[in-house]
């Protein structure tokens, strides 16, 4: 079994599985119908391709400016907000009470 494989690897030896066919044919009209077939894709392609630079130029990045402009008007509102309880905390006449523990029960084992 293994001289076969030395064999075969090496070409000493060829198998059934080594003769090759042509499954096409060398006519001219298999060709012109394919050169035919891929201009049609490629004006499709072209068609698609400037479809799609359209919508990325006129959507989808004036949604981006939009979203953005959005979320920064929600940042610095935020902000805002976070400033003006610093704000009224600082100015609070209340006194600060030190943490009490109410809850604190010991059990005991009987």
């Amino acid at each position: 079994m293994i001289w076969r494989y030395f064999l075969r690897k090496n070409g000493l030896i060829r198998g059934l599985s080594s003769v090759r066919h042509c499954n096409y044919t060398t006519g001219t009209q298999a060709g012109h119908d394919f050169a035919l077939e891929q201009e049609a894709i490629k004006k499709h392609a072209g068609k698609t391709a400037d479809l799609w630079k359209k919508i990325t130029i006129f959507v989808c990045i004036p949604a981006l400016l939009i979203s953005s402009l959005n979320a920064y008007q929600l940042h610095t509102r935020h902000h805002s907000d976070l400033l003006h309880e610093l704000e009224e905390k600082e100015n609070d006449s209340t006194p600060e009470y030190p943490c009490l523990i109410l809850l604190n029960i010991v059990f005991m084992a009987f």
